[in-house]
Parts: C-alpha cells; structure tokens; sequence
C-alpha cells in the first residue's frame, strides 16, 4: 500500500498517543527483523517526560506543554497539553493508587484506549490523562489523517457508558455538563463526509461502527494510510424504486465541500459484474441506483471508488458501504382477474410470486406471478393483471404517483397502464394467453410532482399446470439412490425421451423395482383429476379403454403399492389426467428404463496455486487465475494461466502445484504429479491437457511462468503466446491476433489482463479502438477498465498484495441486440507517451446466434413459395427452431420448425408476423424479429417473374377452349430428380391422376379435364415445385393460361406436346430464304423447299438475311429458350423479335445474370460456358473469369481447392474479371499472384511480398 506522509501539527495531542489500535504501527516504527519497537519519535523537545520509575514515584506521571489550539465555536485559542511520544502510560495498578476515579471524572475512548479527563485541579492532583478547560469543556484530537465524518467517540461516566457520534468537524457533544469538540487534520485527498438525497430526503452515511477496548501500554501513530474504508447508510423505509435514484447531496473532501473535481464510482460488492457505474466529470449529477439486492434482505453491500474515473489513478479511495434497507420481497403484491364467457368474472388462484432484483443489471429486476388456471379454457381467456404498489411498509417513502414512462416490450400484455385507487397505486394490463412477458420503465413522482425514482421493470405472467412426478423404490418400497435424466432415442419407434434411472454399481439394473407415481394440481396432491393409468403407450383414454388395457391407477399413485416391474428393457406407462366429462384429457407419458452404469466425473477442472524449485521448495508466487475473480482473463475460455515470480526464480526447472476433481489427470508428455513434475518455462507456456473420468471429456491449459525484465518496461499478455495469435514485434510493436467472444456463453463482456512486467514504468498508458467491430457502437470499451493515458503504467515491484500495481484491464462490453453473433474484426493500440507499444487483431463473434434475415421476399399467388429465416447460429451444441408469436401467414403458408417460409399462397395481401428464434443453449437468448410478407397477384407478369433461373420453361401449356379435351405439357429444364410436386391453383395435383411426370428435363403432362379446372373460365396457374440437389433449396416453375369459351386467336408460346388432337389456324405468310415460316395456336414451324417439315433436328437458316442455327422439336416446332441436348446447354432466343429461335452465342445477360455461350463455329458453337475458367473478350479486353455448374459467372470470393481468388463484383463494365496484383477489399489490403504460372490470381498467403507480409488470412499486417 504506497504511503502518504502525516502533517504533523497542533492535532497531535494526548488522544494521538492514547486512542491508535496496537496494530497500525508502522513500518518505520516496528524493527522489520526482531518485531521490537524502534526509538519513538519526539515530536515536542521542550517538554521532555521522564518514565516512571520507583525511584521517581513522586514525580508526575505526565508532564507536557500547554499549547493553543482553536476554538471550534469562536476562533479563540484553548490551551491543551502536547505529549511526548516517548512517554507511554501505564494503566491504574494498587502501587498508583492515587490515579483513582474522581468526581465529575468523564472517560473517552476513540479506538482502542480510555483517555480519563478531570478538573484541573484533579490533574495537578497526579489524577486522570487530562484535564478540562476553564469553562469545563474538552476538545479531542483525531490522530488518523482525514477521518471520515460522522465520527464514533465513546464516553463513560456516572457508571453509564455512551457511544456519541460527532456529526461533522465543527459539531461538538454535551456529557454530564461538559462540552466536547473534535479536531483533526485534512489535506483535502480524500472524502470525510458524504449525504446521500434519497427521494428527496437527506440521508448520512456513516463509518462502520467501532469496536471500542481499552489496549495495554501506548498505541503508536500509523504513518500509513487508510486506503480502505467500511461506511454504513440507513435507507429502510424507502422504497425500491425510490433506490435507484440515490444521489450525493454533500461530499466534503477534508474541511472544503467538492462538487466536481472527483468522481463517485460505485458497483454492487459481492457480485460477478465488475462494472463500476458513476460520471466522472460532476460527482453530484450522478444518481447511484442503490435499488438492488433488497429482496429478501435487509442489508445491501456496496463499493465505492472515490477520486478519479480510471484506474491507474492510485490516489483513488475505496470505501465499502453497508446499506440497511427495508426488505422488497412484499413490496408488489398481484391479482388476476378471469372474464368469464357470461361476462362475470372470477379471481384466479395466485400460487405464488416474487419481485427479484439480485443483480445490477440495468434490465435484471423482475416481478413473477404464478396462477392457476380451473380449467383448460381460463389459460385463454381474457384476463386482467393489477400488482399493487404496497407502499405502505416504507415509512419514509415519498412516492405519490407511479407512471409508465415506457412499455420497452409489452410481448402479450396489453393495455398496460398504473391507476391509483383509493390512493393505493397499481400496474394493470390484460392478457389472453396463458403466459406473457412484458418490459417497463417505471417512474416515480413525489407529492410535487419531481421525479424521485426510475426502473426497468420485467412483468412476468405464468400459469401453473398439473404434472405427474416419478419416483423408483426397490421391491421393499424402501428408497434408492439413483439419478434420474432424460435421454432422447432416435431408434425408437415412438419417438419418446426415455426416462433413465441410473442405479450406479450398488444396484443390478434387471431386478424388479416398484414405480410410484404423484400427482400434483398446483395447489393441491391427490389424484382425484386422475382419469386412467395404464402400462403401455396409449394414444387417448379412450383407446387404452377400447384395448382392454387394466387401469393401473390406484397401485401406481400408492407408494405402500406402486407397479412393480424389471424396467431395465423398457416399460410405458401412460397417464390421462383432466376434469371428469373432459373429452381430451391431457396425457402424460413416460418409457421408463433401468441402468446400472458407474457415474463417471465430467470434470476437467485444474487449479494451479503454486510452484516448487528442483529441490521442492516452495517459490514465492502469485496466480493470475483468469476464471473468476480480479485477475478474470476471458480468452479461451480461460485456459491460459500465469504465474508471476520473481527476479530470482529459475525458469528451467519448476514444478507446478494444482489440484484436481475426482478421477482427472493432468498430461503433458506423461501423467503430472503435484509440485514433484519438473518443467522447462524459460522456453515460454507449457500446455497441459486435463482427461476427465468418464474418459470423454477433456480441456487443454497453457501454464506460463513469468518473472520480470529488469530495467525496462515489458507489456504482458496471456494470449500472446497462443501459436495462433501470429505474435511477432516490429520496430519495438507487438503485433498479435486475439479472438474475442462476446456472447451468452460469455456474458457479452471480454476482459485483457495485463501486466507490466518490466521493472521500469510505461508512461501514460492509452488504449485506442479501431475497426468495423467498434463501428456499430454496440461494442465499447468499459469507462472504467481502459486506458486514458493520464496516468503511468508502474512497473513490477514485488508480489506483495500491496506492491502489485502492475496489473490493469481492459474490458469490451456488447450492449446491443442487431449484431446477431456475427464475425467481426477490430484493432486495440495501447500507447505509452503517444506511441504504440502493443498493437492487439482482434477476431472473433459479437451477439448470441440470431435472425438474419431482414426482409423476406414477395410471394406470388398460387405460385410455390420458400424462403429462409436465416441465422448466424455455428454451434453443434445449440439447436435453432422457429416459431411464429404474433401475427398470421397467408392461408396455404407455414413456417416450417427449421425457419423455411414454405407454402402456395391462396390469397394476396400484406401479411405482418412475429417470429421467434429459439436458442436451445440456454446461456443465449432467445430472439425475435417482425416481418412482412406481400403477396402479389398471379398476373402473367408476376408469374413468370417468379421462375428460378435454371428452371426455366421450354415447353407451355397454351391457352384452351373449354371444348379442348387435348392433354398439354409444362416442361422444364429443371432435372426430374430435384421435381417433387405440381399445383394448380394452389391445389396439390395427384401424379398419375391429374397428370404424369417423366424426365427429359421435367416433362409434366396435365390431363384436359385438370387443366380445365372443374371447367372454370379464366387464368390458372400451374407451379411446380423442385428442391434443389445438395441445398435442398425450393425452386420453382410456374406459368399462366387461360380457359375460354372461345378463341381469342392468340397463345402462350412455346413449345408444344400432345396426346389428342387441336385444330389450329395456319399463318403462310412469312417466307425465308430457306423455306416457308408457318405460325400456328402452338407456335412456328419451318417447311423446307421439297415441302418436309424441319423436326428434331438443328437447322442453319437465313432468315432476313442473316444466317442462324435454329432447333426443331419432334413435332416440327421451333424451340425457344434454354434446350439441352446431349448434357449440353443452348439458349435459343424467346423473343419475338425478328430473331425468335436463333441460336445466341457470346456473352448474354439472362435473369439478371450473365452466362457466356461459344462463339467460334470450330467449337461447339452456342455451347454454355460452365464449370470452367474461360479468357474471354469483353468491351476491348481479355479477361479471366469463371463460369460455376449453373454457367453463372462469379463474381467476389471463389475458394477451389484451398486457393481463394478475387473476382471483381462491381458492375461498371468489367464485372466477374480475375484481380491480380495489390487489392484493397473493405478495409485490408491482399496480393494475388500476378505471374502466368499457374498461379496467376491466387490469394498469397503467409509469405513476404516485398517487404510486405500477409498473415494466414492473406491479409497485409500492417
């Protein structure tokens, strides 16, 4: 503990010498090696004190100097005697027998040692330590530097003993007709006197109470400081709410009141958040929300920093405050209110409830109501929720009016609002559910209307069921010990979690063993709702009646009873349980089995707590346990462990002390034993691997031993030893790669422990933040654990608790909720003087997994829709599900447990739902997010919008008469085995019923009468549904036609396949070089000069003077759109613009994206590009790009192999070309491989380009 210098003064009076405990003398007073008392200093050379001897009896005991001090109420000097230190005090004995109690004797005592003060007279007399002053009144010298105001003071007289409390410097006491005063010295470091405004009302806070007891000899002065201190504050009466808005009212720092030159941190003792919470810039505009931890307690505890907002300042106070408070267990009290179907209403039974606010989380308080619901149908009626304010039990509360400043979440309570009845205060809302979840901001107002009170509050409503327990006896009824636990098997059957006794070794798993079942209703044990209990597994009551199943229920719910049974191969046992005349009862079912499996320890837990030297000798250490407590280090999972020594400690040979749970064993090369296990760490960590019982589990730990640089400074790290952490320096800067994981597991918060390990100081230490990970704002540096630069960073000095200021922290915190555990980078540079000594890559997750998905895209009617509620969950161990909360979907939608959006839509419209992500790792949250589904029109346009690319048509059905009876077919160039349905009108049709499927593509065949639609006139829709082969992704295929009574003349296009017969008209009137062009209902035909017409077949055309490759189907007509022929893809161009049918090479942009198609006739001209790299022109030059399965060009990152490449994906004309060379891609710099060596456009990495190197990522590290 560093140490100040006392300021010495009229202060050191009698009281200095008399009233310090034994136990604060100090270093320069104590001999460090013998323990004995060094020379006591003279503080008065004038009045020297002989002791007392039996040679000089007579003598007075005490002699001294009168001084002057001042007077506390006029400014006038008193006279008071200064004692020399070097005269201690012997206490009253049979041989000083004149020093015996007085008239008008009063005796004080501020610690340790009772000061008797008489009359002057008496004094002179050899009588009493002091005396009083001529007007009988008596100032005591406080001899601590700054003591805290109020201050204790003990008196004892006329038999009674008092304890007095001095309530600020200039207060004074009357005792037994005597005036008392205090006197102390200040220097203004530290705050003596603080008030607390509490709802308007002034509060003191108080030092702990003393101890008093009168010590043997003198006790000497501490010249040390006190850098800890014990305060109390009396806030019963209050009210929680009135508690968390607690602000300083007046804070002296010695004799001069302070208003904004320090800060007042504070956070809640005793609790896992580290988190200090204050303003650093006004001490008194600071509320401290002191409302926590009063449930179920009538004291809180609290820790105060008092000086500056950082923690390198080591002026810094800490004082521990205990604050008495009125328990808040009762202070919320509920009601719920049922409507009846007949509008009567009923008071539900409420089983229990509790306000809670254990932790200081700003979100953390929360009121719980537990009801019980009569019957099935009161959990979904509407019910009223009023929590009455008892306010009644705080009997300084100034509360007047209770309002909702904000609903945060209302979640299924609605109608929130507060009402005062009766000039009681209440919380109302309505819910229809039977369990609901809201959030509030409540404020509170006194009589005046000013604020007196703030809290976010969590209202949750939950509705208690019946449930059946199960419990396993031997075939005495006589208890066994067993575990119990649920084990899902997917080989069953059923599908049913099996109920697991686990016997252990004491029991054989196929003895027989009596199952007792009891039934619990909430509010009451019996099993009068029991309606049938059976052995085996029933659907329904009624089925295991209907099976001649034997009801097992009065042996089963009877312990002297029970069901007996060998349960090691499985038995059922299936419950109905409900109100008499109930026509579902719910049922309750379990497989129950029995196991006599050895309970094996999972622990992979070690901790290290010390090191022995070669010779076993224990080595002067200190643990920076990075689990839990001050020295918490988050990185992986905390499995790098330091070990501080000191200067003198051989690294080559150290054996680590630990201790471990049952069963495990530590491994290095061999199995480790405790403090015998020598190791090298002069070489850097050693790691350990931890193999638990069960023989599954397993941890790694890297143990490090460092000892300090003399001489220079040397900025520590746990991680920097990591082989991953691509440690390296440069020009005196290291540069290292962290990954940090803010998320449930880790409570949101990572924390860097650092150290100084050099002897020498780092001068005004900072810490800058930089990157995307800091950008959004939801990820901060703590206010308090960081680095300003205001303050040296001290160097090692020993490993005494008092000497270890080389230890900082930085934490980084995630407060938001949008970044739903997502990768994220940033940088931290911690300066000295400015310049960067540390420059620390941060990687890693920010947030719990979550939604991200934004939008949804639009839906069209009748048309296959599918689209996933994508998140960002990576963690074998955590299940995501889906489910909606709130809102509806389109009839003919549903949103599938795995988050697919899937469904025909059979109406339009715009469809606004809430959907709720489950994380089934119980440390991360759970999440929800609103969307908007819009169904669009099945118009011809949006229809054909609709088709995924690859899955085009080739083949349409046209437009027919109601007299048509020709079946028609939809094909497309999707494969058969991705096919798996076809709908017409959102109506599922029935394969080889309403139609046939065959391949060749996906060659659908309608029959007349389905197409025509129960002979329904007007557009239809058919859509077929294809999932995707590898993704399982839906894609789709869809068209319109029509159904007339008529002819219109026209068609749909396309080609054409039938079973029947159509009559068409014929079209002669276009005529090509050659050959006659002829148009009909199905679409065009070519009729060669001999008078045959072209089919199946490719033919090279000239049409309008310009020759073309066209295709002919079977029937002779033109094929248009993609064809494939022999696995080779073509597209023969649809439209109808002079060109139809031709035969397109080159590049070409298609539904939005662009496929490349031979040009030169040598080549398998028209051929698509696909699967392959291609140099091609494009606008003037010659390019690389890559062409995937589909042929759709690539654009951004490709990864072949384990070579990654870059292609460019802006669209300004060269799109999709290879990058080479030096790339800025966001905010990094890469280099790919410029040479044509085979190479050529691959990302470097883990190499120097020049003088550059690129990391593993390929990334430049700066």
């Amino acid at each position: 503990m560093k140490k100040r210098i006392f300021k010495q003064g009229v202060a050191l009076m009698l009281a200095a010498v008399l009233a310090l405990p034994a136990n604060v003398v100090p270093a320069e007073i104590l001999d460090q090696k013998t323990g004995t008392e060094k020379p006591h200093i003279v503080l008065n050379q004038e009045a020297p004190i002989e002791k007392a001897t039996d040679s000089n009896a007579k003598k007075e005991e005490l002699t001294g100097t009168k001084v002057k001090i001042p007077d506390q109420k006029t400014g006038t000097e008193k006279p008071h005697i200064v004692l020399n230190q070097e005269a201690p005090i012997e206490k009253a004995t049979d041989s000083n027998a004149k020093q015996e109690k007085t008239g008008g004797q009063i005796i004080y005592n501020i610690g340790s040692f009772n000061v008797h003060v008489v009359s002057e007279e008496d004094f002179e007399n050899d009588l009493g330590d002091a005396y009083f002053e001529e007007d009988g009144s008596y100032t005591i010298n406080i001899p601590e530097e700054n003591p805290f105001f109020p201050y204790e003071v003990q008196f004892t007289y006329d038999g009674k003993t008092e304890n007095e409390w001095f309530m600020n410097p200039e207060d004074s006491i009357e005792i037994d007709g005597h005036t008392f005063y205090v006197s102390a010295s200040f220097d203004g470091t530290a705050v003596t006197q603080l008030t607390m405004d509490v709802a308007g009302q002034e509060v003191v806070v108080y030092p702990k109470e003393k101890e008093f007891t009168d010590g043997d000899g003198v006790a000497l002065m501490s010249l040390l400081p006190l850098e800890e201190r014990n305060l109390s504050v009396d806030l019963s009466g209050f009210s929680p709410i009135e508690l968390t808005e607690v602000k300083p009212k007046t804070v002296f720092s010695g004799a001069n009141e302070i208003s904004d030159t320090s800060a007042i941190l504070w956070r809640l003792r005793y609790s896992s958040d580290d988190s200090y919470y204050g303003d650093e810039k006004e001490i008194q505009a600071e509320y401290l929300d002191l409302g926590f931890h009063t449930s179920g307690s009538t004291n809180s505890y609290w820790e105060m920093i008092v000086g500056e907002n950082d923690q390198l300042a080591s002026s810094n106070i800490r004082y521990y405050v205990t604050a008495q408070v009125t328990d808040s267990e009762d202070w919320l009290i509920p009601n719920v209110t049922i409507q009846n179907e007949d509008g009567s209403t009923k008071a539900a039974y409420i089983s229990s409830y509790r306000y809670s606010d254990y932790t200081s989380a700003m979100y953390s308080r929360r009121f719980s109501v537990y009801w019980i619901p009569d019957n099935k149908a009161d959990r979904y009626r509407e019910k009223e929720v009023s929590i009455k304010m008892n306010l009644g039990q705080f009997d300084k509360t100034s509360v007047a009016d209770v309002k909702i400043q904000e609903i945060v979440n209302a979640g299924r309570l609605l109608d929130l609002q507060t009402v005062q009845d009766n000039g009681d205060l209440y919380i109302m809302g309505k819910t229809k559910a039977s369990n609901g979840l809201g959030r509030i901001q409540l404020k509170a107002y006194d009589k005046n209307g000013a604020e007196i009170g703030s809290m976010y509050l969590n209202l949750y409503i939950s509705a208690n069921y019946d449930y059946i327990s199960t419990n396993l006896y031997d075939k005495n009824g006589d208890s066994i010990s067993y575990t119990q636990t649920e084990e899902y098997d997917e080989e069953d059957p059923w599908m049913e979690e099996k109920t697991i006794y686990n016997l252990g070794a004491s029991y054989a798993e196929n003895d027989t063993y009596r199952l007792v079942l009891t039934y619990q209703k909430a509010k009451e044990s019996s099993t009068a709702h029991v309606l049938g209990a059976f052995i085996g597994r029933y659907e329904s009551l009624d089925a295991a009646k209907a099976a001649g199943a034997a009801d097992v229920k009065e042996s089963l719910f009877n312990k002297e009873k029970g069901y007996e049974a060998d349960f090691s191969k499985g038995v059922y046992v299936s419950v109905f349980a409900g109100d008499d005349g109930d026509k579902n009862p719910r049922r309750f079912i379990w497989h129950i089995f029995t196991r006599s499996d050895i309970i094996l320890n999972d622990s992979t837990a070690v901790d290290f707590y010390g090191i022995k030297d070669a010779e076993g000798n224990p080595i002067n250490c200190k643990v920076l346990d990075p689990s839990y407590g001050e020295y918490q280090d988050d990185y992986a999972d905390y499995s790098y462990i330091t070990i501080l020594v000191d200067e003198n400690a051989d690294l080559t040979a150290l054996a680590p002390e630990f201790t471990v749970g049952k069963g495990l064993k530590l491994y290095t090369s061999k199995e480790e034993v405790s403090g015998e296990s020598l190791h090298d760490f002069s070489k850097g960590a050693v790691h350990y691997t931890a193999s638990a019982e069960n023989s599954k589990s397993a941890k790694n730990y890297w143990l490090q031993i460092i000892k300090p640089k003399q001489g220079e400074s040397w900025l520590y790290m746990n991680s920097l030893a990591d082989e991953n952490s691509d440690t390296r320096e440069e020009n005196g800067v290291v540069y290292t790669t962290r990954e940090v994981m803010l998320n449930g597991i880790h409570d949101y918060e990572h924390r860097i422990i650092l150290a100084n390990m050099g002897t020498e100081a780092l001068s005004k230490l900072s810490v800058e933040t930089e990157g995307n990970l800091f950008e959004f704002g939801d990820v901060l540096l703590d206010n308090y654990w960081t680095l300003k630069g205001k303050h040296d960073f001290s160097g090692y000095q020993g490993l005494e608790r008092e000497n270890i200021s080389n230890i900082a922290k930085l934490k980084l915190f995630y407060i938001g909720d949008e970044i739903n555990g997502q990768e994220l980078a940033g940088t931290l540079t911690i300066k000295s003087d400015e310049k960067p000594v540390m420059v620390i890559n941060l990687t890693g997750v920010v947030g719990d997994p979550g939604i991200v998905t934004t939008e949804i895209p639009d839906a069209v009617k009748y048309v296959h829709y599918g689209s996933m509620i994508q998140n960002s969950n990576k963690y074998d161990f955590n299940t995501v599900s889906y489910r909606i909360t709130d809102g509806e979907l389109p009839s003919g939608m549903e949103l599938k447990p795995n988050g697919e959006l899937y469904g025909v839509p059979l109406e339009t419209g715009e469809f606004t739902f809430t959907v709720q992500m489950k994380n089934s790792y119980s440390e991360f949250a759970n999440v929800t997010k609103e969307f908007t589904l819009k169904v669009v029109d099945n118009t011809d346009a949006n229809v054909d919008s609709a088709v995924d690319q690859g899955y085009d048509l080739k083949e349409r059905v046209p437009n027919i008469l109601l007299s048509d009876n020709n079946d028609y077919t939809m094909t497309s160039i999707g494969v058969i085995e991705e096919w798996d349905n076809l709908t017409l009108d959102g109506k599922r049709l029935v394969e080889g019923v309403d139609f046939d499927a065959k391949s060749g593509s996906t060659r659908l065949t309608i029959r007349s009468q389905t197409l025509k639609a129960n002979n329904q006139v007007g557009t239809h829709t058919l859509s077929a549904e294809f999932r995707e082969k590898g993704t399982g992704n839906l894609k789709r295929a869809a068209q319109n036609y029509k159904v007339s009574t008529k002819s219109s003349g026209g068609s749909s296009g396309g080609g054409h396949s039938s079973s029947g017969r159509a009559t068409v008209r014929a079209d002669y009137g276009n005529i090509g070089a050659d050959g006659a062009w002829v148009q009909d209902a199905k679409g065009w035909k070519c009729k060669a000069a001999d008078g045959t017409w072209y089919t199946n077949c490719w033919k090279e055309l000239t049409y309008q003077n310009e020759k073309s490759w066209y295709r002919f189907d079977a029937q002779g007509y033109l094929v248009t759109g993609w064809y494939q022929d022999n696995g080779t893809w073509y597209y023969m161009n649809p439209k109808s613009d002079g060109k139809l049918g031709k035969m397109m090479t080159g590049w070409q942009y298609i539904n939005d994206i662009w496929y490349y198609f031979t040009e030169n006739a040598d080549d398998k001209q028209g051929a698509m590009f696909c699967k392959r790299w291609a140099e091609v022109p494009y606008n003037g030059t010659v390019e690389w790009y890559y062409f995937d399965e589909n042929g759709t060009m690539k654009t951004d990152w490709l990864t072949q192999d384990e070579n990654k490449f870059y292609l460019y994906p802006i669209a300004d004309g060269t799109r999709g070309r290879m990058l080479t060379g030096w790339q800025k891609i966001g905010d990094n710099w890469y280099y790919f491989h410029e040479e044509s060596d085979g190479n050529k456009g691959v990302l470097a990495r883990r190499t120097k380009i020049g003088n550059y190197y690129v990391n593993s990522d390929g990334v430049w590290a700066k």
